[in-house]
């Protein structure tokens, strides 16, 4: 149970410091888009799921999932509290999550760190490949992308 707690906690923070980085990127040199065309939410996330980018985003995942379960330290069985959370939605950069993950236990920090950092970059592709992606709202994207995700496992 408290592996998956850890698992839940990671994939939190992960996610999290994976759209904040991505949607402040986005926000900050959003393109012009053409406002006639809409894409629904549904079709926008099927040609997503369908995409190499996003099928690379979910193999990275899926290493990053590996590595923890196979290679954590002795720490990690400490509970994860209020003060990791904060601390984890206030991570800005590489150096600071590698730090983060090493405090949390997680010995091959920099390779998690290596995948994270390239699913940002996949992310920004994905964003530049569907420019419709720049009209919705942050609920919008989660949303979008959960549904991505879970098309995963049916595509």
């Amino acid at each position: 149970m408290k592996q998956f707690n850890r698992w839940i906690f990671f994939g939190f923070a992960s996610l999290s410091l994976l759209f904040t980085i991505t949607i402040y990127s986005c926000s900050k040199n959003q393109l012009q888009v053409n406002q006639n065309v809409i894409l629904s939410d549904s079709s926008l996330a099927k040609q997503i799921s369908l995409s190499t980018e996003f099928k690379s985003i979910l193999l990275n995942i899926s290493d990053i999932e590996t590595i923890i379960k196979n290679n954590s330290l002795p720490q990690q069985e400490r509970i994860i509290d209020k003060n990791d959370f904060n601390e984890a939605a206030s991570i800005e950069n590489e150096n600071a999550l590698k730090i983060f993950l090493l405090k949390l236990g997680y010995k091959n920090a920099d390779i998690i760190v290596k995948h994270t950092i390239t699913n940002n970059t996949l992310f920004l592709e994905v964003f530049a490949a569907f420019p419709e992606l720049h009209k919705r709202n942050k609920e919008c994207l989660l949303a979008i992308f959960n549904v991505c995700r879970q098309r995963k496992w049916t595509v």
